[in-house]
């Protein structure tokens, strides 16, 4: 486990700021769902406590967008506090079978799908060279990639004919 994130932890003041911009209390209006609560159930899960259901899901409903960050007083890192929990709870195997079996995935083929490299690249228009640099990265996502290859390809031919300076991501990205 990772020593400096426990610290961000045991550092939160408690304030609630984090809250009121996190997306899933914002949708809810439930404080357990919001960012004061993730951290306070990640710190509980890195000091050895057990922690129950409703903690768990605290942990695991979190889109990790880093509003809270921006928004905290202290600058307390809570999406990565939010990720190293749920690979702790993945540890000890305290998480959603789906959780593990998209997890494994990304571990076998770098895909949450478990899709093969060429196939996550079938969007991309034949003869296309993506440039090393560029000003802007094009990333379709899994659905648009790899569900839905027709929308991400006239995504491309768009930004090629309106003279985009973009690139894509490599196979082992």
């Amino acid at each position: 486990m990772n020593n400096q994130l426990r610290a961000f932890t045991d550092s939160c003041v408690l304030c609630g700021i984090c809250t009121e911009v996190c997306p899933f209390y914002i949708a809810t209006g439930n404080a357990k769902y919001g960012a004061m609560a993730k951290v306070e159930a990640s710190g509980a899960l890195f000091r050895g406590s057990s922690i129950g259901d409703e903690d768990l899901k605290t942990i695991l409903l979190c889109t990790r967008c880093d509003h809270c960050q921006s928004a905290c007083p202290t600058n307390i890192p809570v999406a990565d506090i939010v990720q190293e929990a749920r690979a702790e709870l993945r540890k000890v195997k305290r998480v959603p079978d789906k959780y593990n079996s998209i997890a494994e995935a990304i571990i076998r083929s770098g895909s949450p799908m478990g899709t093969p490299t060429e196939k996550r690249r079938a969007y991309v228009p034949e003869g296309f060279q993506s440039p090393k640099k560029a000003r802007y990265l094009y990333v379709p996502g899994c659905w648009s990639g790899i569900r839905l290859p027709e929308t991400a390809r006239a995504s491309v031919e768009l930004m090629i004919k309106a003279g985009i300076d973009f690139t894509i991501l490599g196979d082992r990205e």
